[in-house]
C-alpha cells in the first residue's frame, strides 16, 4: 500500500477539514499512543512536505476523538461542574448589576479619594 503524500501543511489541513479528520505529527508522544490504540482501519499514516523535509502525520476520524471525550466520565463531571460554576458567576454578576452594588474598582476609588482629602466627610 502506498502512502498518501501532501504537498504542504495547508493541503493537509484542507483535506483534514474537508473529511472531518484529526491529524498528529510523528514526533509527538500523542502520535505514538494514538497509533497503538487505533486499529489500522481507524488510522492512516500520510507524508507531508514541510520546510524541514518530509514528515509523517497520523490521520483519524474526529468522531473518534469526540466519542472518547464524551465517554470519559471524569471529564463529563468536571465539565458539568464548570458549567454550573460559570452559570452561578453570571447570575451573581447580573444580580449585582440589578441592585446597583458598587464594584471593587468603585470601592478602591472611594478609598483613594479619602486618602487624597477629596472625601465628603472631611472638615476644614
Amino acid at each position: 500500500m502506498t502512502m498518501r503524500e501532501f504537498a504542504n501543511q495547508k493541503a493537509l489541513q484542507d483535506y483534514v477539514e474537508l473529511h472531518d479528520l484529526v491529524y498528529l505529527w510523528e514526533d509527538g508522544r500523542a502520535f505514538t499512543s494514538r497509533y497503538e490504540r487505533l486499529s489500522p482501519q481507524q488510522r492512516e499514516i500520510v507524508a507531508v512536505r514541510t520546510k524541514r523535509g518530509v514528515t509523517k502525520a497520523l490521520l483519524f476520524a474526529k468522531a473518534t476523538l469526540r466519542a472518547e471525550f464524551e465517554g470519559h466520565e471524569a471529564l463529563a463531571i468536571k465539565r458539568k461542574r464548570l458549567q454550573a460554576k460559570r452559570a452561578a458567576k453570571k447570575a451573581k454578576s447580573e444580580r449585582r448589576e440589578l441592585q446597583g452594588a458598587p464594584r471593587a474598582s468603585d470601592k478602591a476609588q472611594a478609598v483613594t479619594d479619602e486618602a487624597s482629602g477629596q472625601g465628603s466627610d472631611r472638615r476644614s
